[in-house]
């Protein structure tokens, strides 16, 4: 189970290190209180839609609540970036989902895409995106769907150079290689 073994995609470790100043691994219970501090800053950050009116009283209480239970869930993932510090600065949710109405008939959502400010454009979403894609794969899913409310160049260009294509507003999708493994 993801979480408690060493998913193949780390190979002996939870860890998969891309550069020498940064770590990509899966979240642990010990990151709940940061992760839900990062996903209250995605919700600021998104704050100007018409859709959402301001964060409600509580919401960081009910936020470290989601992603406890999310930590705890088979078909979904956290992955998470440490920079050369051992800060937590950035941020990838991926769930596998069933249909038994369309195909494909799993497919990965991912979505809380979020790297904090002072370590943005420095490859941080590349190597979560990536280490989401493995898992992906290992799964024996082919296909991602990203959902995202950042419509801005810089983004956009991240996740099209990444092999995402948007079909709709809110989402973009790629189509990724089985895994020989899958």
């Amino acid at each position: 189970a993801r979480g408690t073994t060493s998913p193949s995609c780390f190979g002996d470790s939870d860890e998969y290190e891309v550069i020498a100043s940064m770590h990509i691994r899966f979240a642990r219970v010990e990151d709940v209180e940061r992760l839900a501090e990062l996903w209250l800053d995605l919700y600021r950050m998104t704050a100007h839609f018409s859709f959402m009116r301001g964060i409600q009283a509580g919401a960081e209480e009910r936020l470290r609540a989601k992603v406890a239970h999310a930590l705890r869930q088979h078909n979904e993932a956290i992955f998470v970036a440490e920079d050369g510090g051992g800060a937590l600065v950035a941020m990838q949710w991926v769930a596998i989902q069933r249909s038994d109405i369309v195909i494909p008939e799993r497919k990965a959502y991912l979505w809380n895409s979020y790297v904090v400010p002072s370590h943005r454009r420095q490859g941080y979403m590349r190597a979560l995106m990536e280490a989401c894609e493995r898992w992906i794969q290992e799964q024996g899913v082919e296909l991602g769907t990203l959902w995202t409310d950042d419509h801005t160049d810089v983004s956009e260009r991240t996740f099209r150079a990444l092999g995402y294509e948007r079909e709709g507003y809110f989402m973009l999708t790629k189509t990724l290689a089985r895994s020989p493994s899958g």
